[in-house]
Parts: C-alpha cells; structure tokens; sequence
C-alpha cells in the first residue's frame, strides 16, 4: 500500500494561545510548568513558535538515540525531520521543581508519555506505533530579555520503557 500524502496537522489560529499567556502574571513555577506544556504543545500541534519559545539559544537535549547541541541544532534534526512527519501525542504529569538559590535556575523532573504514529495514519485502526513513558530531566533558565521569563537549557530523557517499532520515528 501506497504511503498517503502526508500534511502535518498544524493548530488553527482560532484554537492557539499566545505564546506568552495574558495575565495575571505567573509565579515562577507556573511560569516553569508554562515552558514546559509549550514545549509538548508544540510538538503534538506542529507549532514551530510555539516549541523553539520554550528553549534556550544554547539548549542540549540528551535524547536516548542522539545528542543535539542547541536551538537550531534542536529545531532542524528533531523538530523539522521527526515530529512534524509524524502523528504525536506527548504526555507529562508528577512535576516536580526545585528553584536554585539564584532565583535564576530552576531543575525539574516530570515523567512523561509519548506516542507516535506515522505522519496521516493516527487514526487508522492497527496503524504501526512507537510509544514510550519515562522521566525528563530538565534545567530551566530565566531569560531575563523574554516576556516568558524561562526556558530549557537541559533536557535529558530517560525511558522507562517502550512498545512498538522504534524505527518508526527515524523513518518517515
């Protein structure tokens, strides 16, 4: 069978927030947890503004199958070539912050769920899948010139355990 044409779900404008959300203003761990959700949001709805508002220019992710070094790094072998090919929905849940003396710092954990079906075939019932649950390990930064106030600098992630074809998410 033919693979269909693939066009990425991308949020309609009438159901997207602001990247920075009205107030009241945040406290610094809403402002955290804020980063995080628009980090996962941005994945799962194909919102480039959205995803790279989350991370530092200098971020580092440890992903269990590579190292990426920065945003760009970050947007163009992760974001461009993976999760826009593919139907996402990613989970996190059990946040936990700790805030560092600075007031500038913060670490984070939060598990997290993630599933992911080839680009168009999502909702087609038996579709080849690749899901995965673990624990993000997170470093946030304040970034002091952003309305945002925070965003990742480290991210880490450590699964726990996974199901289906793994190849799934470098193959497209």
């Amino acid at each position: 069978m033919a693979t269909p044409q693939v066009n990425p779900w991308v949020m309609p404008e009438v159901m997207k927030l602001p990247v920075i959300i009205s107030p009241p203003s945040h406290s610094d761990r809403e402002a955290i947890t804020d980063c995080i959700h628009r980090l996962i949001l941005g994945l799962d709805t194909n919102d480039s503004e959205l995803f790279d508002s989350a991370l530092a220019e200098d971020a580092k992710w440890e992903l269990h199958i590579k190292t990426l070094q920065n945003r760009q790094e970050i947007h163009e072998q992760s974001y461009d070539t993976d999760i826009v090919k593919l139907d996402t929905t990613h989970y996190v849940t059990n946040i936990r912050i700790h805030m560092a003396d600075s007031g500038s710092e913060a670490s984070v954990s939060t598990m997290y769920e993630a599933h992911h079906y080839r680009g168009g075939r999502g909702t087609i019932p038996g579709a080849a899948r690749y899901s995965t649950g673990g624990v993000y390990f997170l470093r946030l930064v304040r970034d002091a010139d952003d309305a945002g106030g925070w965003r990742i600098n480290y991210m880490k992630m450590k699964p726990i355990w996974t199901e289906g074809d793994r190849l799934l998410v470098m193959q497209h």
